[in-house]
């Protein structure tokens, strides 16, 4: 209604509604080794550090048939954020109080009700001997559970530094793996992103220039921060994967992607990827070859394309002799990958005998139903030859 609480509700919600909170219970037991419940743990600067916990009981037992995946998240100590000096009369002290950098953060698996995690911390940790913060929550098909701990101080150094100076293996994908540098794609594709250090990747971005950064064509006073969209792979603290859209389209036209990431030691690393945004929705086919090529049997046509990810498409592929004559056709119901499309050809025509040595002609014809419904078709012909 109009009353004047109504905007309380609306930016804090209903006091009398339940948050939907796991009601199980995890526990961290250990950090690297050192049982939580004694004197406060040390995490150091580029520590290798072990994690164990539980999925417990309500009577602090663990769990033995919790079987699923925990999500660990590892974070710096609360620092001090400084209020403006117009805000100060509002409150009672000149800062605020926040924690929101991230030491580590991953997906490690659950199995009879116990849970580790391994990372190595990043160079970029606060220092300051202050306490951190380790947050669990387990889920399963039974159930899930949450738990934490502040029992360990962030600060120091660790005296066995990894032998690592080589900045992170970085993979660029548009849409899915399929896609081949130079490729086509639509105006607003997703962006997939692999990466892989033998220490760890830096997803914490404290340090001044060490985030992980996506540009567009070089334009670093836009780039973007992928480190929240950052995950790890399960049970590696090595290897993770990004993925991000786009919030608008992008112009027809050639584009480079950029991506820099740094990994614990703060060594950097950057992958580049070209691509090719079409115009319009139209179907286009391009780079349509055949290898190997020559070839003395069977054989993979392949083609990029320009439609989204999972369009159902009809694919013809008929190879001829010189004069016209139909060889062979294959004809497929299909769904597109994001940048290349593969048919595989067994090297025999239609009677199921293999091919005469010679040079032969072959039209790849794709068709797809555009979002009005309206057939779109795209057709290109190119030669084989067969040898013996």
């Amino acid at each position: 209604g109009y009353e004047g609480n109504n905007r309380k509700f609306n930016l804090l919600g209903d006091p009398s509604m339940r948050l939907g909170t796991a009601v199980g219970s995890a526990v961290v037991r250990s950090i690297g080794g050192e049982p939580v419940s004694g004197e406060p743990i040390q995490m150091r600067a580029l520590d290798r550090v072990t994690i164990e916990g539980d999925v417990v009981r309500p009577d602090l037992t663990v769990d033995t048939g919790f079987n699923g995946t925990v999500s660990v998240s590892v974070f710096d100590a609360e620092r001090h954020v400084a209020i403006p000096s117009d805000m100060l009369r509002f409150m009672p002290t000149p800062y605020y109080v926040i924690r929101e950098d991230l030491i580590w953060r991953g997906r490690v698996k659950a199995s009879d009700g116990r849970f580790t995690a391994n990372f190595v911390v990043p160079k970029d940790i606060s220092y300051s001997d202050e306490p951190g913060l380790i947050s669990v929550y387990a889920s399963s098909s039974s159930g899930h559970a949450r738990g934490y701990t502040e029992n360990f101080l962030v600060g120091g150094s660790a005296g066995d530094v990894p032998n690592d100076d080589e900045g992170p293996e970085i993979d660029i994908f548009l849409n899915d793996e399929t896609f081949a540098n130079g490729g086509l794609t639509t105006p607003n594709p997703t962006v997939l992103v692999k990466l892989f250090d033998e220490s760890g990747v830096n997803t914490v971005g404290a340090g001044v220039g060490h985030e992980m950064l996506l540009f567009l064509d070089d334009d670093e006073q836009n780039a973007v921060n992928l480190s929240e969209f950052y995950e790890s792979e399960e049970n590696s603290f090595q290897r993770g994967r990004v993925t991000y859209s786009f919030g608008e389209d992008v112009s027809p036209g050639p584009h480079k992607l950029t991506v820099r990431a740094w990994d614990v030691l703060n060594n950097s690393g950057a992958s580049t990827l070209d691509f090719v945004v079409t115009e319009g929705e139209a179907l286009v086919l391009r780079n349509v070859f055949n290898y190997p090529n020559p070839t003395s049997g069977p054989s993979r046509f392949v083609f990029e394309h320009n439609q989204v990810a999972g369009s159902p498409a009809r694919v013809r592929l008929r190879i001829y002799s010189l004069s016209g004559r139909p060889i062979r056709t294959l004809e497929e119901d299909v769904v597109l990958p994001g940048g290349v499309m593969q048919i595989a050809w067994d090297g025999r025509d239609d009677d199921f005998d293999k091919l005469a040595p010679g040079p032969y002609l072959y039209k790849m014809r794709v068709e797809v139903d555009g979002i009005d419904g309206e057939r779109q078709v795209s057709e290109v012909i190119e030669r084989l030859a067969v040898v013996r």
